[in-house]
C-alpha cells in the first residue's frame, strides 16, 4: 500500500478546519443565555434579555396582574433598572388595582412598545408609573382606559427627555382624585392634550407642569376646578408659555396660591380676574419671575386671609404699574420682596387703609430695585411688629422722598442696605426711629449719593453688630452726628464713613472699638476732614486697618499712639494719598502680623516723621510701593545725615533703623519717584548714620555723615581727575 503524505499547508488548513469543528460543537453543548434575569410576578410572566429588553406576558396568551395592592418596590424588574434600555409586552396583559411605580427609576429606559397589549381598564392607580424614566423621548398611551384610575399623582415626573406623550386625551377621568406633578419636571415636553383632563374631584393641583421648561402651549381652558384647594407651582418654570387661560377657573376652594405662575418669564398676559380668592392664604412668588409680564389685573383679588405675600410680584420686569389698592393685608405677616426688581416699575397703588401691615414681620427687600419708582407713599404702613427692614428701598434710585416718619420700629432688628442706592432722595426723617433691637446697620445709607441730611442722633446702636458702609458715598453729606452711638457690640466698622467727600467733622470720640475687627477704609477719602481724633479708639482686636485713613488731603497730623495693631495683618494703603498728612506717631504699631503693607504710604507727600520708617516686615507679603510718593520723608532721612536733626531721631531703634535703610534701598531700586542727589546718598554710610543716631552716639553718627559728604566730595574729585587724565591723553 502507497503510504500517503502531506505538505505542511495541508497539515495547517487540516488543524484549522479541526479547531472550527471543535468550536462549533462546544457551542452545541452550551445552554443559550436567552434571559439576564426572568421569572413571574403575580401570574405574569417577565424576562430580561441579554439586549436589556425588559419582555412582560407570554405571546399568544392573556395573562393577569391579580394582585390589586403594589408600590414601587413589587415589581421584580426594578433591581435590575440599569440594565433595561427597552420595554416590550409581547403578550396580552390585564392590569387590576394599582401600578404605582411600575417603572420607577428605570433611567436609561428609552422605548415602551407594546402598550396597546397593555389592559389598564381595571387600573385604580398610575401613582408614579413613569418616574424618573430619564432617557423616555416618546410614549403612546393611546390603548390607555382610565375609567377606574383614581391616582395618576407624579406619573412622568422627572422624565427629562419627554418630548411627545401621544393618546393622553379624549378619555374618561371619571374617577380621577389625585393628579398632583403629574408632569413635573418633564423638561423638553412640547406639548400634551389635557383639554378634557376632569379634575372636578382634585384638592390639590400642585405642580403639575412645574418645570416644563419647552412647553410652548397647553389647554387648560375648561378645566373643572371648584375641588382644588392647591394651585402651588401649578405653572412654575413654563418659560416657553406665552399665554394660558385659566379665565374661566373656579378657584372659590383655593387656599394656596403660592408660585403658580413663577419664572413663567415668556409669559405676556394671563387672565385672573375671576379668581375668588377668599379663602387663599399664601400668594408669596406667585408671579415672581413672570419677566415679559406687562400686566394684571388684581382688582377682584379678596385678600382678607391672606399671610404670605412674600416675593409677589419679584421680577416683573415689565409692568409699569401694579394696582393693589383693593387688597386686605390684615392677617399678612410677610410682604418682603414683594415688588423686588420691578425695574420698570413708576407707580405702586397702595391703599394703606386697606394696605394693613400691622400684623406684618417682615418687609425685607419689598421694594428693591425699582429703580423707576418716582412715587411711593409708606407714610401709613404700621410697622409696630416688624423685625426685618432689610434692602427694603434698596436702589429705588429715582424715589426722592420716603415717608417713613411715623414708622414704630421698636421691634426691628435688620435695618441692612435699607436705603442703599437711593442716590435721588436728598433727606429721610428716621429720627423717631428706635433701633435698641437692631444689629445689622450694614450699608443702611450706603450710596445714597444725593442725601445732604439725616438725623440719627437718637440711634440706640448698642446692640448693633455691624456699621460696614453704613455712611459709605454719601458724597453730599455734610454733617453726622454720630456722638452718642453705643459701638461696644461692633464688631465691623469697614467704610463706615468712605466717600463721605464733604464732611468736615465727625466726633468718634466716644466710639467703643474693642470688639471690632474690621476697620479698612473706614474714614477713606472724607476728602474735607480737617481733624480727626481717634486717640480713644482700642484697636486690640483689629485684624485689618486697610486703607483706613487713605486719601484724606486736608487732614495733616494724626495722633495714633494708642493704637495697638499686634493682631492686624492688613495695613494696604492704609495712608495712601494723604498728601498734606505732616506728622504720624505710630511709636506703639507692633507690626509682627501684618502681611501686607503694599502702598502703605504712598503719596503722603508731606510727611516728614521718620517714626514711620523701620516697621516690621518679617511676615510682610507684599510690601510694593509702601513709600511710593514719600520725598519729603526720605529728604528728612538724608538732612538727618547732616546732623542737624540727629537728636531728634535718636530714639529709633536698631531694628527699626535696619529695616528702613532696606525699605529706603528698595525704594531707591524701584525708582520711586526719588530725585538723583537722593539716589547718590543712598549708599552704606547712609546705614552707619542712621544706625550710630539709633545708638544715641551722635559723634560717630555725625562722623558717619561727614564721611559720606567726603566720600561725595572725593567720587566728584575722583571723577574730576580721571577726566582730565583722559582729555590730556586725547590731547598727546
Amino acid at each position: 500500500m502507497k503510504e500517503r503524505t502531506f505538505s505542511k499547508g495541508s497539515s495547517r488548513i487540516a488543524i484549522i478546519g479541526l479547531l472550527f469543528i471543535m468550536l462549533a460543537a462546544f457551542a452545541m453543548l452550551m445552554p443559550l443565555k436567552a434571559h439576564a434575569a426572568n421569572g413571574t410576578y403575580d401570574d405574569v410572566d417577565w424576562r430580561i434579555t441579554s439586549r436589556g429588553v425588559l419582555e412582560i406576558g407570554k405571546s399568544g396568551e392573556t395573562q393577569t396582574f391579580t394582585n390589586v395592592s403594589r408600590n414601587e418596590t413589587s415589581w421584580p424588574w426594578i433591581a435590575s433598572a440599569s440594565e433595561v434600555k427597552e420595554v416590550y409586552f409581547v403578550g396580552k396583559v390585564i392590569a387590576q388595582g394599582s401600578l404605582r411605580g411600575m417603572f420607577y427609576g428605570m433611567e436609561n429606559i428609552e422605548d415602551i412598545d407594546g402598550l396597546d397589549l397593555f389592559d389598564t381598564e381595571k387600573a385604580t392607580s398610575m401613582y408614579e408609573m413613569f418616574r424618573d424614566c430619564k432617557s423616555l423621548i416618546t410614549i403612546d398611551v393611546s390603548n390607555f382606559n382610565m375609567k377606574n384610575n383614581t391616582n395618576i399623582y407624579r406619573m412622568f415626573r422627572g422624565c427629562k427627555n419627554l418630548t411627545t406623550i401621544k393618546g393622553f386625551g379624549g378619555k374618561d377621568w371619571s374617577s380621577l382624585v389625585s393628579a398632583a406633578q403629574l408632569f413635573n419636571e418633564c423638561e423638553k415636553l412640547e406639548s400634551v392634550d389635557v383639554s378634557d383632563l376632569d379634575l372636578s374631584r382634585c384638592k390639590t393641583l400642585q405642580a403639575i407642569f412645574a418645570g416644563c421648561k419647552n412647553l410652548e402651549s397647553v389647554d387648560v381652558t375648561n378645566w373643572k376646578t371648584g375641588s382644588a384647594e392647591d394651585f402651588a407651582s401649578l405653572f412654575s418654570g413654563c418659560e416657553k408659555l406665552e399665554q394660558i387661560d385659566v379665565s374661566k377657573w373656579d378657584t372659590t376652594k383655593a387656599e394656596d396660591l403660592h408660585g403658580m405662575f413663577v419664572n413663567c418669564s415668556s409669559l405676556k398676559s394671563v387672565d385672573v380676574s375671576g379668581f375668588k380668592t377668599g379663602n387663599a392664604k399664601l400668594f408669596y412668588n406667585m408671579f415672581n419671575g413672570c419677566t415679559a409680564l406687562e400686566s394684571v389685573d388684581l382688582s377682584q383679588f379678596d385678600t382678607s386671609n391672606a399671610i404670605n405675600m412674600y416675593a409677589m410680584f419679584k421680577g416683573c420686569s415689565s409692568m409699569e404699574s401694579i394696582d393693589v389698592s383693593g387688597f386686605n393685608t390684615s392677617a399678612c405677616t410677610n410682604i418682603g420682596a414683594m415688588f423686588q426688581g420691578c425695574t420698570k416699575l413708576t407707580e405702586v397703588k397702595l391703599d394703606t387703609t386697606k394696605f394693613d401691615t400691622s400684623n406684618v414681620t417682615t418687609m425685607d427687600q419689598m421694594f428693591r430695585g425699582c429703580e423707576n419708582l418716582e412715587k411711593l407713599d409708606v407714610s401709613g404702613f404700621k410697622t409696630d411688629n416688624v423685625k426685618d427692614f432689610q434692602r427694603m428701598f434698596q436702589n429705588c434710585k429715582k424715589l426722592e422722598q420716603i415717608d417713613v416718619s411715623k414708622w414704630n420700629t421698636e421691634k426691628a432688628e435688620d435695618m441692612g442696605l435699607m436705603f442703599q442706592a437711593c442716590e435721588s432722595m436728598k433727606t429721610v426723617d428716621v429720627s423717631k426711629f428706635k433701633t435698641g433691637n437692631v444689629t445689622n446697620m450694614d450699608r443702611m445709607f450706603d450710596l445714597c449719593k444725593g442725601l445732604e441730611s439725616v438725623d440719627v442722633s437718637n440711634f440706640d446702636t448698642g446692640k448693633n453688630e455691624n456699621f460696614n458702609y453704613m455712611f459709605g458715598s454719601c458724597e453730599n453729606l455734610e454733617a453726622i452726628n454720630v456722638s452718642n452711638f453705643n459701638t461696644s457690640s461692633a464688631t465691623n466698622m469697614r467704610g463706615m464713613f468712605d466717600g463721605c467727600k464733604k464732611l468736615a467733622t465727625i466726633d468718634v470720640g466716644n466710639f467703643d472699638t474693642s470688639n471690632v475687627e474690621n476697620m479698612a477704609v473706614m474714614f477713606r477719602s472724607c476728602e474735607k476732614l480737617t481733624d480727626l481724633d481717634v486717640s480713644s479708639f482700642d484697636t486690640g482686636n483689629a485684624t485689618d486697618m486697610g486703607g483706613m485713613f487713605s486719601n484724606l488731603p486736608e487732614l495733616t497730623n494724626l495722633d495714633l499712639k494708642n493704637f495697638d495693631t499686634s493682631k492686624v495683618t492688613n495695613m494696604n494703603g492704609m495712608f495712601e494719598g494723604s498728601k498734606r498728612l505732616e506728622t504720624l506717631n505710630l511709636s506703639s504699631f507692633d507690626t509682627g502680623n501684618t502681611e501686607t503693607f503694599q502702598a502703605m504710604f504712598n503719596g503722603c507727600e508731606a510727611l516728614t516723621d521718620l517714626s514711620v520708617l523701620g516697621l516690621d516686615t518679617s511676615k510682610a507679603t507684599d510690601v510694593r510701593r509702601m513709600y511710593d510718593g514719600c520725598d519729603a520723608l526720605l529728604q528728612e532721612a538724608l538732612e538727618v545725615l547732616d546732623g542737624g536733626n540727629l537728636d531728634e531721631y535718636s530714639s529709633l531703634t536698631k531694628v527699626k533703623v535696619e529695616k528702613a535703610i532696606d525699605q529706603l534701598e528698595g525704594a531707591v531700586n524701584a525708582g520711586d519717584n526719588l530725585t538723583p542727589e537722593m539716589v547718590k546718598d543712598m549708599d552704606d554710610n547712609l546705614a552707619a548714620a542712621l544706625i550710630a543716631a539709633a545708638k544715641e552716639d551722635l559723634s560717630i553718627a555725625k562722623n558717619a555723615a561727614d564721611e559720606l559728604k567726603a566720600g561725595a566730595e572725593q567720587q566728584a574729585a575722583d571723577e574730576a581727575a580721571a577726566k582730565a587724565e583722559e582729555s590730556a591723553k586725547t590731547a598727546e
